[in-house]
Order: structure tokens, then sequence, then C-alpha cells
């Protein structure tokens, strides 16, 4: 049995890490690194047991899922792939159809201008400590710069 349910993900990974020759050449599907996984609210598939990312996008498109995702030697299979979620790891491998267009990342900083200073944005926002503060009552770090102020899920 090499299906199971969508669980906590905490996965160590290698620090130096490229990718597989096989998702190099010439197959129906671009494999990426640093865009994220398929953030979807529909039931997602994991199988253990996958050797390749190839054998991983096999197994997914086999069960009509369109998106794969391969970590720690982990499969993930998604059906549908509105928004990217955790960004931030940078050793997965994200599968998509050649033809699909990568959708944006779920979690976004918004224009920011503190104090109406245009200089004050995100970026500044968090390297100065200000992620704590309130901006137009409304919170910096989970409404205004989530992504900078590291509170994205």
């Amino acid at each position: 049995m090499d299906d199971v349910t969508k669980s906590q993900r905490r996965i160590l990974v290698p620090k130096q890490f490229k990718l597989p020759a096989e998702c190099t050449s010439d197959t129906p599907y671009k494999a990426l690194k640093n865009v994220g996984y398929c953030e979807s609210d529909t039931a997602e598939l994991e199988f253990y047991t996958l050797k390749t990312p190839a054998e991983c996008w096999n197994k997914c498109q086999e069960r009509k899922y369109n998106y794969a995702e391969w970590l720690d030697n982990i499969c993930y299979c998604q059906k549908d792939c509105p928004c990217m979620g955790d960004i931030s790891n940078k050793d997965r491998i994200t599968l998509f159809l050649k033809e699909v267009t990568v959708p944006e990342a779920c979690c976004k900083d918004l224009t920011l201008a503190f104090q109406n200073k245009a200089n004050r944005n995100c970026k500044w926002v968090a390297k100065n400590n200000k992620c704590n503060k309130k901006w137009k009552n409304k919170s910096i770090k989970n409404h205004w710069c989530p992504v900078s102020c590291e509170t994205c899920d």
C-alpha cells in the first residue's frame, strides 16, 4: 500500500542538489526547482516506494493527477494547482506538463509604503524588525508582508 493521505511535512534534504538527468531530457513534463508545490484543497496522493522523479510523474499521470512533486524521495500528486506554496524550499522538484504555466505563489507581499514612505517596503520592514507593527489597522506580518516577514504557511 503506497497511497496515503496528506500529512504534516517536515523533511530534511541535502543542501547541494541537482536535477536528475531524466528531468532534463526530452519528456512530456518540465521539472522545476524553486517554484514550490501545488497548494490545493483537493486530496493529495503520496508514494513512498518510487525511485525517481520520472516514476513519480508516471504514477501521478496513471492516477489522472496533473501535478507532481518530488521531495526527499517521496512523490506527491495533486489534481489541481491554483497557486504555489512553500516557495522557500530549494530542494523540491515540481513537475508540470510542458504546456502548463506555473501558477503564482499563494502567499505574496503587497505593495507597502510604511508610514507613507516609498522606501519602506516589505524588505525594509523585515530588515528593520518592524514585522510585528500594524499599518492602516492591518498586521504587517500577516496582511502586508507575509513573505518578507516569513509568516506564509
